[in-house]
């Protein structure tokens, strides 16, 4: 067998996996293995867990973020609009007008550094769920962004305005407010506003908008909203008694990462249903035996 040239093809293969964002099987993966383990350069291949900040549980170093280029959001910000939001079918459950007033209300009080997902946000409650206990979660949620930033938007919908008064007051002097009708899609409204504030804005929900992404209905876009949303959305994680926390958005991308030169981190699918929130944390940890 001719190593340096497998070893070509091998590159290659991990270069055009990466490009397009593709993650290897299971099988795959062993094989790969395989092919390191038997290489005469003595590797040390390991499987291995990455923490949310990056760093590989075997070998300790730091994977990258590769995240969107400018040229990427900006075509995904323009085409956002265009292939999502101007598709008719929006406007099943909402109107153009009430879009039109969002969209000018955003310009005007844009950029925002978190847009949060208000009705979601309030449902984390794990008690019993009246207007006020909502309301209550709400402002917890709120009064913690707030410390960070005080440019948060929440999108909420016109039936919350009906909550307590006194507590929906501490919310609008903490955030900016918007209310969309009930039946409103909440989710292009919250992309909307995150795109339209910059590259640096996050979104804050537990919605994976997995109809949202459906919409898209271009490779391209979906690969480079998908990049956009692993980067950009913070989840809440919520326990039996209410307390919450954030799960920041991922430091690192799960993408093949590496060299020939420097070793290699391959992510793999072991096709394990994973729960809701849960990242793919199956890699490779491949580097030359010292």
């Amino acid at each position: 067998m001719n190593w340096e040239q497998a070893d070509v093809f091998v590159t290659k293969l991990f270069q055009f996996m990466h490009q397009k964002g593709a993650i290897f099987d299971l099988e795959v993966a062993q094989l790969i293995e395989m092919y390191f383990k038997s290489h005469p350069n003595k590797w040390n291949v390991s499987h291995a867990k990455i923490s949310r900040k990056g760093e590989c549980n075997s070998c300790k170093s730091i994977l990258k973020l590769v995240d969107l280029s400018k040229e990427d959001f900006w075509e995904l910000s323009y085409n956002f609009l265009e292939r999502s939001v101007k598709k008719s079918d929006i406007f099943i459950n909402t109107t153009r007008k009430e879009f039109d007033q969002y969209i000018k209300f955003i310009n005007t009080h844009k950029p925002f550094e978190f847009v949060l997902d208000g009705l979601n946000a309030a449902h984390t409650y794990a008690g019993v769920k009246t207007p006020k206990t909502l309301a209550v979660q709400l402002l917890r949620i709120v009064d913690r962004l707030s410390k960070y930033s005080d440019k948060v938007l929440v999108l909420g919908r016109s039936h919350m305005q009906r909550w307590p008064a006194s507590i929906m007051s501490k919310i609008s002097h903490k955030a900016t407010l918007f209310y969309t009708n009930n039946s409103s899609q909440d989710d292009t409204y919250m992309v909307y506003a995150a795109l339209a504030s910059g590259p640096e804005a996050l979104i804050v929900s537990q919605d994976l908008m997995r109809d949202h992404i459906a919409r898209l209905d271009d490779p391209k876009l979906i690969w480079q909203f998908k990049r956009w949303q692993q980067t950009h959305q913070i989840y809440l994680s919520v326990d039996e008694d209410s307390k919450f926390k954030f799960l920041e958005p991922l430091r690192y991308s799960i993408n093949i990462q590496g060299s020939m030169s420097e070793g290699w981190h391959i992510p793999y699918d072991d096709k394990i249903i994973l729960d809701p929130y849960e990242e793919l944390n199956n890699w490779l940890c491949i580097h030359k035996a010292t």
